[in-house]
Formats: structure tokens, sequence, C-alpha cells
């Protein structure tokens, strides 16, 4: 063990998760890791709490200030088959191309979900992609829910990728967004920071309002205001995982549509709740993607159009007057 826990992620034991059971507690703060996962890690002695093997494996409780280290498994391999999927390119060159994501399109090939994904429609579009068998997010250096619609870039070789996580990582990479959300906010504009973790109650969602998480960054200004809702821009100086959906409805905010983090689907105002009702999905889009090219080192931008689906929500908003 002594070699891998120089890599291991490390965990100091707040008040709240004090007697909670091991298996429990990691999957809480631990981003993209379910529960099952943490379990296999324990009976691979791959988690310690304080440099000792649990005493009782999964069933062991931890305490108050315990430091708990876990090494991540290997990912598993999956064999990537070229799919014949639309996608919309619009742009692309030796290293890296940039597409315009659609809805219900999932990013990449995970255990249960073998192909399908962007990444299988990649390997079938682009002759020179690369798709080693070791790997199964090639090219993905970041990555946009299923449901959440706009522009990404993906790396065609591994120097390029390599590069490109490194500017995600250090951010220098500039992202915005646009999202329909419920309400309007009280300032125009403003920032929201936190720490960021899953949420302590429910493993399968994340939350900002934790005692301890990694740093999570939203910058929004509000483009235009509606009958109990707002179109917002939004920049993001962190990408966690469901950050601006999870940011926007701790702060009594949530996006229209969206059916892990949002609100009901009705209004105390008729004319609202059909609108509401209508909208199947996040409210979110990936609007535009400014970055360094990592070859040419050329300043470089993309944008994706509003797609119908929230072009349409906004026209319908914009056609409901409020009550004077």
């Amino acid at each position: 063990m002594s070699a891998d826990q120089e890599h291991s992620l490390n965990f100091i034991v707040a008040a709240e998760h004090h007697d909670q059971r091991i298996d429990k507690f990691l999957s809480s703060v631990l981003e993209d890791t379910t529960r099952t996962q943490v379990q296999k890690q324990i009976t691979r002695n791959a988690v310690l709490i304080n440099q000792k093997t649990p005493s009782k494996g999964r069933r062991t409780q931890v305490k108050l200030g315990d430091t708990v280290s876990y090494i991540k498994p290997e990912p598993e391999i999956i064999e990537i088959v070229a799919q014949d999927i639309p996608v919309e390119i619009i742009y692309q060159d030796e290293d890296l191309l940039v597409v315009n994501k659609p809805i219900d399109l999932v990013v990449h090939p995970a255990p249960g979900h073998p192909d399908g994904t962007l990444v299988n429609a990649l390997a079938h579009h682009i002759p020179d992609f690369e798709v080693p068998n070791e790997e199964i997010r090639p090219g993905i250096v970041h990555r946009l829910d299923k449901d959440t619609s706009g522009v990404m870039v993906v790396a065609k070789n591994h120097r390029t990728q390599t590069e490109l996580v490194s500017l995600f990582q250090n951010r220098k990479v500039t992202k915005k967004y646009f999202a329909v959300i419920r309400g309007i906010p009280k300032y125009w504009e403003g920032t929201i920071e936190s720490l960021y973790g899953r949420h302590p109650h429910d493993r399968k969602r994340f939350s900002s309002k934790v005692s301890q998480g990694k740093t999570a960054l939203t910058h929004y200004e509000i483009l235009e205001t509606f009958l109990g809702c707002s179109l917002v821009e939004i920049q993001l100086e962190t990408g966690r995982t469901h950050q601006i959906r999870v940011h926007f409805h701790d702060h009594g905010h949530p996006l229209i549509g969206d059916p892990v983090y949002g609100a009901k689907r009705n209004s105390k105002d008729p004319r609202l709740s059909p609108i509401l009702k209508d909208f199947q999905r996040p409210a979110l889009h990936s609007h535009r993607l400014s970055f360094r090219h990592p070859t040419t080192h050329r300043k470089m931008s993309f944008e994706a159009p509003i797609p119908e689906d929230i072009d349409l929500l906004i026209q319908r908003l914009r056609d409901v007057t409020p009550e004077s």
C-alpha cells in the first residue's frame, strides 16, 4: 500500500459524518463514485482510516477528526465501438475538434452504458480519432450532462488530450452557458462560491451546503427577466459535476425543467404553469468555449446557438406579461 498511499485521496471526517459507516461517508464526499465502488475498494484494502485497514470492513464507523484515505480503482477496460450517430462538428484540425452536443447524448461510455455515446460517434466520423482499448474516455477533457446541449472540445490524440486537461485544470478555458431559472436573483450579476461535494443524505446528488469538499465558483449575469423566471449567462471558473444546477438550486433559483434539482413543474400563476410543465430537461446550454490551441497557441473561441427547445421556452416566457 505504501507506494499507492502517496497518490490516495485524503478526507478529514467532519462533525456531520461522525459515526457514519465508512462506505456511506466516502460515497458522499467522492464525486463520480458510488457506494458499491467504495465497498469494492474496501475489500481490496484500498481504504484506510488513520492509516489502518477498517476493522469491520464497510461497516466500520468513522469518527470526528479521522483521516480517511481512498485509492481510486483502475478504470475498467471497455472496447469502443464506432457508431453512426449524428453529431454536428463546428471545427476540427489534426489535434482537436469542437462539437455542438445535442441533448440525450451521453459523452463517454461507462460500465453498464458501453455505447451510444459521443465517443462512439466520433470513432465513426473521425478517421484519425485515437481510440485506445485501455481508455473509456478517449479524447474527453470535459463533460456535459446527457440533457445539456452545446459546445464541447475533444482531443484527437493523447498529447492534445493531456494539454487540454491541463488548461481546464488551471482554469485557462472560458466556459459560458445560458440557463433559464425560476425566480429573479436579488443582484443583476454576481458570483456564487462554495465548498462542493456529494449531498450528505442522497449520494446521487451534489450539494454546495457541505462542510468539506472542493471549491466551486460560478459567475452569472441576468440577461432578461420574465414572469417569475430569468435568463442568465453563466461563466464557470470550476467545473464540478452538476455545478450550475446545484448552485442555482441551493440559492433558491433552480433551473426550469431540472428533474433532480428543479422546482415543481407548476406555479400559482396559471399563465406560467403550462410553460413549466412542457419543458422536460434542464434549461441549460453550453454557449461559448474559449481557449488557446495547445499546438498553435492561437486564441480560439467557439459558439453554439441556443437550441430550438430553449429558444421556444424563452419566446413563450416573453409572451406572458406580468400583471401590473
